[in-house]
C-alpha cells in the first residue's frame, strides 16, 4: 500500500474544517487524516455538525427547547435566514461545494424526530450515510447504522442498551477496505468503551498500524 498518494493540496476550507474539529475533538479529527483533502473537509464539517447537535441536546433542559434551537439550523439550510447572521462554521457548511443542503436538512430533521422518542440522540447513522454520499463512498448501511448507534451510545452515555460491538473485519468487508475513516472512528469508540485514552500521542501510530495492515 502506498502511504503517500498523489492528492491535491488541501484547500483553505479543508484546513479550516480540520483545525476546527481538532480543537474540539482531537481524536475524531485525526481519524480523517487518511482521507483525500476534499473528503476530509466533508468528514470534518459533518462530524462537527453532529457534535453541535449533540451539544444542543445535552444543554437543553427539555426536548422542546432543543427542537427550537435545531429549527434555527433548519431555517438556515432551507434558505430562510440571511447568512450574515450566521457564525462562520454555519456559513461554510451552507456554502459547501460537496455537501448538498438537502442532506444536511435530513440529518437535522431525523435528529428532531428523535427528540420525540425516549432516547434523544443525534442521527449519527444518517450523518455517516451523508458522509458516504457526499464523498462517493460505497459502504453497507447496516454497518453505518451500527456505528451511528454506538456513537450515540457513547456520546449520551447510554452504553448498556445501545452499544453493539463492531469488528474491524466487519467494517473492511462492508467498505471493501477502501475507506479508513469508519475503521478509525470505530477504534476510537472501542478505546472509549474499554476506558483507554483516546487523546494520547500514540493514537496516530495506532491509526497507522490499522490502516497499513
Amino acid at each position: 500500500m502506498r502511504l503517500w498518494r498523489c492528492w491535491p493540496l488541501p484547500s483553505n476550507n479543508s484546513k479550516l474544517a480540520y483545525s476546527e474539529l481538532r480543537a474540539i475533538a482531537r481524536s475524531l479529527a485525526l481519524a480523517t487524516l487518511f482521507d483525500k483533502p476534499t473528503e476530509q473537509e466533508v468528514s470534518c464539517d459533518l462530524i462537527q455538525l453532529g457534535l453541535e447537535l449533540d451539544k444542543i441536546i445535552d444543554i437543553a433542559s427539555e426536548p422542546m427547547l432543543a427542537m427550537i434551537r435545531m429549527q434555527w439550523w433548519l431555517d438556515l439550510f432551507e434558505a430562510e435566514m440571511p447568512l450574515s447572521e450566521c457564525p462562520d462554521f454555519a456559513k461554510r457548511l451552507h456554502n459547501s461545494s460537496y455537501i448538498e443542503n438537502q442532506n444536511i436538512i435530513a440529518i437535522i430533521q431525523e435528529t428532531q424526530d428523535s427528540l420525540q422518542l425516549p432516547t434523544h440522540c443525534t442521527s449519527w447513522a444518517k450523518l455517516f450515510e451523508v458522509i458516504c454520499v457526499s464523498n462517493g463512498w460505497q459502504v453497507e448501511k447496516t454497518v453505518l447504522q451500527k456505528l451511528g448507534h454506538n456513537f450515540n451510545a457513547i456520546n449520551h452515555k447510554d452504553l448498556a442498551h445501545h452499544y453493539e460491538q463492531v469488528s474491524d473485519k466487519e467494517i473492511k468487508a462492508a467498505s471493501g477496505a477502501k475507506y479508513g475513516l469508519f475503521r478509525l472512528l470505530n477504534l476510537v469508540m472501542q478505546r472509549q468503551m474499554s476506558g483507554k485514552p483516546t487523546e494520547d500521542y500514540l493514537l496516530i501510530f495506532r491509526f497507522l498500524k490499522l490502516v497499513l495492515l
